[in-house]
Formats: structure tokens, C-alpha cells, sequence
């Protein structure tokens, strides 16, 4: 797993196009069943 701000994945994707960026705030759980709040960014992007 990785944690980044919303910002710092745009940071990361900076000299790609960014065709869509979403983002799920979503409770959950982990693999074990412990209570999780999760960000999952989702990405389709391009090299210019």
C-alpha cells in the first residue's frame, strides 16, 4: 500500500495527461476484518 494526498498523486502524474481522477472516502475493512476508512484514487492517465 501507498499514502498520498489527492494533491500529491497530481504531483506524481504531473507530466501525464490526466484523463480521469476519482476518488472513493469509503469505510471498510481490512484483509484481517479490522474497521478501515479508505481513499482509493483511481487513475487513467496518458504520457504527453
Amino acid at each position: 500500500m501507498t499514502f498520498h494526498t489527492k494533491q500529491q498523486v497530481e504531483n506524481l502524474l504531473s507530466d501525464m495527461e490526466i484523463i480521469e481522477l476519482t476518488e472513493e472516502d469509503k469505510d471498510g475493512r481490512t484483509a484481517n476484518g479490522t474497521p478501515k476508512h479508505w481513499h482509493v484514487f483511481h487513475v487513467i492517465a496518458r504520457k504527453r
